[in-house]
């Protein structure tokens, strides 16, 4: 199969957002003390050096992701078609035996547009990046969860007691609330690591949170999210360093070459107390050297007391209220974990009701999503939604408003007959299928935004 004229003009240029490489520079701190910022103005300079490796549009692009003014993906039908085309072009000339494991399982799973999408999306559609992503993801869950998992979804069923130990715990906080430029944050706070932390039991729970709650959200995948890493030891204690080399480096490559889940900044806030030196360059040390050059042009080390911390995370639009930590440096019991906490109970209170595997309804490319925005709008089985109803507009718009409701009745049901689902998302954050209402209500909503789209013409 090879790309149309056509495709290769959408290709073209279409790929702005990265700076061209995926480049690994190994670099060294000589030293220098954290407890007098010497190590981490090193740090700094180092990040700041890779940017004098970009264009000026790369170096633009990085900087409003930073500072949260950063705009969202956008796509349409012709690059997503072309995307597609070429990707599967290259997964059938790789021939990857991860990849035949996987489809030997269910060749529905990994040949699912919407499954591929969010490699595509993660990447900003570089279509050999994007395969590559996909292959290290099914390495990684055939690696950590077992080979015959390769070729479905992971459940909750199949984390272990450490690991969702370690998700009940807190490790990773979403916040409750998005940051200026409405994109998840995440947070990793080092105080719940223990001795028994292993890089098996970070992954395992980074998937299913990432993968199962975020990423099916329709604007996380357009707009992409925040990372901070979150130096909660307290005074006196003392960060556990358990794990090696390999398993920090592995941590870093499944969140920035695997996860179909694009950062679009990390800040890494450290306290600025003594006997900690060792610990920061090690931690600062893992993250230059395991970060590609899209990453690290993006990454931003911050050092002080909590509340000093907070106020630099605000001026890069990471709102204080919203921390899971407070400014004197105590947790915040009634927003931490908060996300993660009504998800496992929703999970408890179905099985109470006679339901034994985990409630979610994992969205396919033709389903319709009911909201609004772009990230509702670009779905690919919204962009067919709106092709399909094109040509009944000037039916609906020809008829007295009783009749609008038979008309969206009855093409609701053409597009359900053929196994397409209208999914919205619940206050867990969950997919539940709309009402009849709700869909009538879309329907009506699309053909009034024709007109609109009209009458501006």
């Amino acid at each position: 199969m090879s790309l149309s004229p056509s495709c290769s003009t959408v290709k073209n240029g279409c790929f702005g957002y990265l700076d061209g490489s995926d480049e690994h520079e190994n670099f060294a701190l000589r030293g220098a003390s954290f407890d007098n910022k010497g190590g981490l103005e090193e740090a700094e300079g180092i990040l700041a050096s890779e940017m004098n490796k970009l264009s000026i549009q790369e170096i633009s692009k990085a900087l409003d992701d930073v500072h949260c003014v950063g705009t969202a993906l956008e796509e349409n039908a012709e690059l997503v078609r072309c995307s597609l085309l070429e990707f599967d072009e290259l997964v059938r000339a790789e021939q990857n035996p991860v990849y035949g494991l996987a489809a030997s399982q269910d060749q529905k799973y990994v040949e699912n547009d919407e499954f591929r999408i969010k490699f595509l999306r993660a990447t900003f559609y570089d279509v050999k990046k994007s395969v590559n992503w996909m292959m290290k993801f099914l390495n990684f869950k055939a690696s950590y969860f077992g080979n015959d998992k390769v070729g479905r979804d992971i459940e909750l069923s199949d984390l272990n007691q450490g690991d969702i130990d370690l998700m009940k715990s807190g490790f990773f906080h979403i916040q409750g609330g998005r940051d200026r430029s409405g994109r998840i944050v995440n947070y990793v706070l080092n105080h719940l690591l223990t001795t028994a932390t292993e890089a098996g039991t970070v992954i395992r729970i980074a998937y299913y949170i990432f993968y199962n709650l975020l990423i099916p959200i329709p604007d996380v995948q357009m707009k992409g999210g925040v990372g901070v890493y979150y130096d909660t030891i307290k005074p006196g204690e003392r960060l556990l360093q358990t794990m090696s080399l390999t398993s920090r480096l592995s941590i870093i490559s499944f969140f920035t070459e695997a996860l179909p889940f694009r950062f679009s900044s990390f800040h890494i806030c450290l306290k600025a107390r003594k006997g900690t030196m060792a610990v920061n360059q090690s931690l600062i040390g893992v993250i230059i050297n395991g970060f590609s050059r899209y990453s690290r042009v993006r990454t931003r080390l911050h050092y002080g007391s909590d509340m000093e911390l907070q106020y630099q995370l605000q001026s890069h639009g990471i709102p204080m209220k919203a921390c899971p930590i407070d400014s004197s440096g105590a947790v915040r019991p009634y927003i931490f974990n908060k996300f993660i906490k009504e998800h496992l109970d929703w999970i408890e209170a179905e099985k109470t009701r006679g339901s034994s595997r985990t409630p979610t309804i994992s969205v396919r490319q033709d389903d319709v999503l009911l909201g609004r925005g772009k990230g509702y709008q670009n779905h690919l089985g919204n962009i067919n939604f709106r092709l399909f109803l094109e040509p009944y507009r000037d039916e609906y718009d020809g008829v007295p408003r009783a009749k609008k409701s038979e008309i969206a009745v009855e093409l609701s049901q053409k597009l359900t007959s053929n196994g397409v689902r209208f999914l919205k998302l619940n206050e867990d954050k969950h997919w539940i299928e709309g009402n009849t209402k709700e869909v009538e209500e879309k329907i009506g909503q699309l053909f009034r935004s024709f007109r609109k789209k009209d009458a501006r013409k």
